[in-house]
């Protein structure tokens, strides 16, 4: 992550500093991981052009907390696409 959003660090219990340069996928649950995976490479390979899903993320202390969120991608004027998060 190069951003991070303050209230995700809320939610998941951990600091900014803490979330900066790890990837969102290496913090969903075990047992979501692979549908979540699917679901964007779905995207990322145009198969459809936004997707919703909801599944499980690990708070710090490893507790489990549900979460739905939806991605488009983003045209970037020749550029390859990205992947835009709304949570």
């Amino acid at each position: 992550m190069k951003q991070v959003n303050t209230a995700f660090c809320h939610m998941l219990g951990y600091s900014k500093e803490e979330l900066v340069g790890r990837f969102a996928s290496d913090l969903v649950h075990p047992d979501d991981k692979a549908a979540n995976a699917q679901a964007f490479n779905r995207l990322r390979d145009g198969e459809t052009s936004a997707l919703e899903l909801e599944h499980r993320y690990l708070r710090k202390d490893g507790q489990a907390v549900w979460v739905r969120k939806s991605a488009s991608l983003l045209q970037n004027n020749g550029s390859p696409p990205r992947v835009f998060l709304r949570w």
